[in-house]
């Protein structure tokens, strides 16, 4: 006989479940109450889980009384009658008033009765709601249809006063084991408890897995929204800009060629002055038309180099493999032809190809060569060199000269358009040269970069794309 201070609620809408229950219970000395109804079970347990319920309970049952109106007898051989605390409740999962897991949460949401151990009534087919009720806190569940014997050690077990091995079990329960079994248990009780404790971990696994995949999905899904999102950002920022820039390139084309025709009139006009009437002028009067076709001149000049620029971030580039070498060499006559009292000292790399436009790199070389013919002016002994080598793993192209050199400090400002390093007066330009090749360079997809020592010479370099197979010399 078990001698037990508590009570097992039991809580199962079959009235034949619950008399075979009570008997079986009863008469191994374990004092019963059934339930039929969550409504029921609630008032028994007691106020606190009734007020967890949020929901209205029937009118509490005297203890000792099957809620059914069936008599509940007392526990046997003292004749008590009176109530006392449920120790234990076997709850079946599947009720005519909610489910029976409702239930369970607020047991285990009360203070007072949190601790309670449950045993949930299911059959074999029904392994989801096992499942559920291990994960909501079920203490373990017997099987429909049930052992009266093994549903009787179940309840002594847990109904058994904690002494030195109830102590032991509690250490072990906290320092994280998952159950705890008897040593004199029935070995059904040991077999059902570890198949609940194998499909608590599955399902346990399951809802992990899950867990991963769902937030796998939203970091996927929450990414493919960012990437659109930049993607879409990025797009029309660049359509902005491109259109802003198309709208600034027909300015300066417009301003640029507008501004022709009034500077021819201003050329023909003074030069037609000092051919008619140049002796009847005096020396200042002829000094000051000649500064005038001079500066009508030098603004032509500018004018043209800004055609220039406008026309090469508007043209299309059409990439074909280029022998660099060759165009370099075409220049570089032209250069000679022009200023044929100035012969600096000329090396040409042989067999340099690349892929570029070809109208536009020879644009960047005439930009090039003309400046280093232009700061080796004043050079006793000029060289000028077109090569290539390699620079951080890929083909640098560069044209080299020994010539005024710069002030590495202000490198950056070299490319951007009207910026000078030197006075006027000693090297005539616009400003404008080196821009255009930064922009043409730019729109094939390569960097440009300068290097120069004040007085020693510059030397300016460029990537392009290199040609299929790689690069040759």
């Amino acid at each position: 006989m078990i001698n037990s201070t508590g009570l097992v609620l039991i809580v199962d809408d079959s009235l034949t479940v619950r008399a075979d229950l009570i008997d079986a219970l009863e008469g191994a000395g374990i004092r019963t109450r059934g339930c039929s109804t969550l409504a029921e079970a609630r008032s028994a347990l007691g106020a606190p889980v009734a007020a967890n319920a949020a929901v209205a309970t029937s009118t509490p049952t005297a203890w000792g009384r099957v809620t059914d109106g069936s008599p509940l007898a007392p526990n046997r051989g003292n004749g008590r009658s009176d109530p006392a605390p449920v120790r234990l409740v076997i709850l079946d999962p599947l009720l005519p008033d909610g489910d029976g897991l409702a239930l369970l949460r607020e047991i285990r949401g009360s203070a007072v009765t949190a601790d309670v151990p449950v045993l949930m009534l299911s059959s074999e087919a029904e392994v989801r709601d096992r499942a559920r009720g291990l994960l909501v806190g079920a203490t373990g569940y017997v099987g429909k249809p049930y052992d009266r014997g093994q549903v009787v050690s179940r309840a002594g077990e847990l109904l058994r006063p904690t002494g030195e091995d109830g102590s032991a079990r509690l250490d072990g329960l906290a320092l994280g084991a998952d159950d705890d079994v008897s040593k004199v248990g029935d070995f059904e009780i040991l077999k059902a408890r570890l198949h609940a404790l194998l499909q608590r971990k599955r399902v346990e696994d399951e809802h992990h897995r899950a867990r991963e995949d769902l937030l796998r999905s939203e970091l996927a899904a929450a990414e493919a929204r960012t990437a659109r999102a930049v993607a879409e950002t990025r797009a029309a920022f660049s359509e902005e800009l491109a259109r802003k820039n198309r709208e600034l390139e027909t300015f300066s084309y417009s301003v640029s060629h507008d501004l022709r025709a009034p500077l021819r009139a201003i050329d023909g006009f003074s030069r037609a002055l000092l051919d008619d009437c140049g002796p009847s002028l005096d020396e200042r009067g002829q000094r000051y038309l000649t500064r005038i076709r001079a500066g009508a001149q030098r603004m032509g000049e500018l004018i043209d180099d800004l055609l220039q620029l406008s026309r090469v971030g508007r043209s299309d580039v059409t990439l074909e493999l280029t022998d660099l070498s060759e165009v370099v060499r075409a220049v570089v006559a032209g250069l000679e032809r022009q200023q044929p009292d100035r012969r600096p000292k000329v090396t040409i790399a042989a067999g340099v190809t690349a892929l570029a436009d070809r109208r536009l790199i020879r644009v960047v070389f005439e930009n090039l060569l003309g400046n280093a013919w232009k700061f080796t002016g004043k050079t006793p002994a000029p060289r000028v060199e077109f090569g290539r080598e390699e620079r951080d793993g890929r083909a640098s192209y560069f044209v080299r000269d020994n010539g005024a050199g710069f002030d590495m400090a202000f490198a950056a400002k070299l490319f951007a358009p009207f910026q000078r390093l030197h006075r006027e007066a000693d090297f005539p330009g616009t400003g404008i040269g080196l821009a255009t090749v930064h922009r043409i360079v730019d729109r094939h997809g390569g960097r440009v970069w300068a290097e120069g020592v004040v007085g020693q010479g510059a030397t300016i370099y460029f990537t392009l794309p290199p040609p299929s197979g790689g690069d040759r010399t």
